[in-house]
């Protein structure tokens, strides 16, 4: 009796308290999903479980060559096409390969049929010729086509022999009573395969055009028009249903050249046959062969197909790929369809209403063809390296599934690993886990840890990572074994610190602060009006504000600002330490800051040089002791709140005027601006004589005429800015001594 079980057997402790909103779950529910996997001795079923696979044997290989075909021989034995080199090969039940015909030259064996007495035929390609083979070394030449290439042969009722040819297509009868028979031509569109009935009635597939043509009595009919351009395989019901197994690729137009003309067939196969005696693969001029002798080394470069069942009444898409190549299939005795394609050594079984299960793949990258015997043994030959392996009846009775590597993106602690499950009485499951830092599990990796009963191991276990990967372990019971249709991982990724991008202490009096969404607040100078101030606003735009901040100016004022990020997405709160150059204690500034500025009134601050040391934490999110910081020190900056003074002051005659000097003075900082009024005139700018006010002393001159003035003025107003917005200045008289 089955049951459905639930079971959690991997639990790390996590710290109490942490938000359950930071642990992230990584699941598999989907044939798709569980792909990405490693199935070793499991395969998927219909319903897209992790299920036991069918126990196999491996007969044959691997070997070079290329495998076209395998049909079934006597006790357990298969006979098998293969080419590169070409040759015939016997393979007995336990595995012992015998060659029963050897190629001389490049041929390609591209099609077998059993005699039914044990022996073989075979079809031999380019040179379109038909062996028979009794025994090892008895061969003799059934027939001489007249076609390039032999692509399907069947026995039929009385031991008939039954060929579909390729330039030109043909389906030729070949009776012992009789000489050859040209039964029907399809011109260019070349006769791939071939299904012949107890009734005597012929089914067969095109490789061009992808058309299905029942020949009965001498009388062709086309029963199907696929999309796909080839007809790679056929069988056939004794209720008269038929399977076809189409493959992609370009259909070739519906014209019928002369079969002479007709182009050649190309069916490939990824892997090619390596050059005989050392040679290279590269033909020379003299021994290259007209395009029309020279089949193609591979059997087809484009995915996508699908399994077709063509009945009295009715035609039915049953199973579809977009990406595998399917290259045969077979009748399995349980009324499932078996399917060989290119999809890393895939074997899928197919039932007829549509549940396809993948079964265990082979060693190949391709399994490029399959059959059956009546005692319902399953054989897959493989190529890339040719191979034949044996499915059985049974199920293995242990296999493993293994995760791909779970990504938690940073460090994490591995919390839960779960799975729903069917589990028959006897049947168990159990699990392992081990973890790594790099994308493949190599030998850096962890050990596997088996996980207790309990579900509960010590953290200790597992090195710090942030991959981990999932090992069940699958065994059989006394009925169905155990089938796996969901595995779910829990985590909690490690915390990882904020970062800050950039610290920048702003110039002197420039102050943020924020503005309400809806504020008509002019963006200009909030209080003070000097050239300072009009210099550091002078690029901030009027009317409605356009930010939630809004720059301004004032005396005394410092501002920093900052961008920083986090990793994890938290939220982060920052904090401002304050120390004078020199000074080795950090003065506390402003603490539980949320936005990305703060703006100090530093005006009872002593002047100095100072540095700010900026901290961003992420407690607010992490208040379970694992919020993280990151610190940044500023570079230097100047407090500067002395006012500038006016020194070294002398007025005296000079030609026809008068010559004012003075010194402009900021210690600790520096001058930025000076400007004169004579009398109750307006401010005008003065420069220093070197041209520009940068340093913390200037020398000014101005010359005042005296020539076609009426009157001279009396006095003279000076307003010295330093570079933090302070304001000194002096009244003096212009009269000269």
């Amino acid at each position: 009796m089955s049951r459905c079980v639930t079971l959690g057997m991997f639990s790390l402790t996590l710290a109490v308290g942490v938000d359950a909103a930071s642990i992230d779950r990584w699941s598999a529910s989907t044939e798709r999903e569980f792909l990405l996997g490693t199935f070793e001795g499991t395969a998927i079923d219909r319903d897209g479980r992790i299920e036991l696979a069918p126990q196999t044997t491996h007969l044959w290989g691997p070997e070079s060559g290329i495998v076209w075909d395998i049909v079934p021989g006597r006790k357990g034995s298969v006979f098998v096409a293969l080419s590169g080199p070409g040759q015939v090969l016997f393979i007995d039940a336990d595995g012992a390969a015998t060659a029963w015909y050897q190629a001389d030259d490049e041929s390609l064996i591209t099609a077998l049929a059993p005699d039914g007495k044990g022996g073989v035929y075979a079809g031999i390609s380019p040179q379109g010729r038909i062996l028979h083979l009794r025994a090892p070394g008895e061969t003799t030449v059934v027939a001489e086509t007249g076609t390039t290439f032999v692509w399907a042969l069947k026995t039929g009722p009385g031991g008939t022999l039954w060929a579909g040819t390729g330039v030109p297509g043909q389906i030729q009868r070949y009776r012992k009573d009789g000489g050859p028979e040209t039964l029907f031509e399809t011109g260019d569109d070349p006769v791939r395969s071939l299904v012949v009935g107890t009734d005597g009635v012929v089914i067969a597939g095109t490789g061009g055009r992808g058309r299905v043509i029942r020949l009965e009595r001498g009388s062709p009919f086309v029963l199907f028009d696929a999309s796909e351009a080839e007809i790679v395989a056929l069988a056939r019901e004794a209720d008269g249903t038929v399977w076809a197994l189409a493959a992609g690729g370009v259909k070739q137009p519906s014209s019928r050249p002369p079969a002479t003309q007709g182009p050649v067939t190309r069916v490939r196969v990824t892997a090619e046959a390596p050059p005989r005696n050392g040679n290279s693969d590269n033909d020379s001029e003299g021994d290259k062969k007209p395009e029309s002798e020279r089949p193609a080394a591979s059997f087809r470069a484009s995915g996508g197909g699908a399994l077709y069942r063509i009945s009295r009444t009715a035609i039915d898409t049953v199973w579809t790929t977009s990406d595998a190549i399917p290259f045969d299939m077979t009748l399995d005795g349980d009324g499932t369809i078996l399917i060989a394609t290119g999809d890393k050594g895939q074997v899928w079984r197919v039932d007829p209403s549509g549940k396809a299960a993948r079964m265990i793949p082979i060693a190949s990258n391709q399994a490029s063809a399959i059959t059956s015997n009546a005692a319902g043994q399953i054989f897959v030959a493989g190529t890339s390296d040719a191979r034949v392996e044996r499915f059985e009846r049974d199920r293995r009775q242990h296999g493993r599934y293994l995760s791909l590597p779970i990504e938690a993106g940073t460090q994490a602690r591995w919390g839960r690993v779960s799975w729903d499950a069917d589990v028959s009485e006897g049947s168990s499951i159990s699990a392992a886990v081990r973890v790594g830092n790099t994308t493949e599990p190599d030998e850096t990796w962890s050990a596997w840890v088996d996980l207790a009963d309990d579900g509960q191991i010590d953290s200790s276990a597992l090195p710090a990572s942030r991959l981990i990967q999932v090992r069940l372990k699958l065994a059989d019971g006394e009925s169905a074994g155990p089938r796996v249709s969901s595995l779910q991982v829990s985590y909690e990724p490690r915390n990882r610190a904020p970062e800050i991008e950039s610290l920048t202490v702003e110039p002197p009096g420039v102050v943020i602060v924020p503005v309400p969404a809806q504020s008509t607040a002019r963006l200009g100078p909030l209080v003070a009006d000097d050239p300072v101030t009009r210099s550091a606003t002078s690029g901030a735009p009027r009317g409605r504000a356009r930010s939630p901040v809004r720059r301004g100016w004032e005396a005394g004022a410092r501002t920093f600002s900052w961008a920083a990020d986090d990793p994890d997405d938290d939220r982060l709160t920052y904090r401002l330490d304050i120390r004078a150059e020199g000074d080795l204690y950090w003065f506390p500034l402003a603490a539980g800051l949320t936005g990305t500025y703060y703006s100090w009134d530093a005006r009872s601050t002593p002047d100095g040089k100072y540095r700010v040391r900026l901290t961003a934490s992420d407690q607010t999110d992490n208040p379970s002791g694992d919020a993280l910081t990151r610190a940044e020190i500023s570079p230097l900056f100047v407090v500067d709140n002395s006012r500038p003074a006016l020194t070294e002051w002398s007025v005296e005659r000079s030609g026809a005027g008068r010559e004012v000097a003075f010194t402009a003075v900021d210690p600790g900082g520096s001058v930025a601006a000076v400007e004169v009024a004579m009398d109750a005139g307006d401010w005008l700018p003065l420069f220093p004589e070197d041209g520009v006010a940068d340093s913390d002393v200037e020398r000014y001159r101005l010359i005042l005429p005296t020539e076609g003035q009426s009157e001279l003025p009396a006095s003279m107003r000076v307003r010295i800015t330093d570079a933090a917005g302070n304001l000194g200045g002096a009244l003096k008289q212009v009269d000269a001594d």
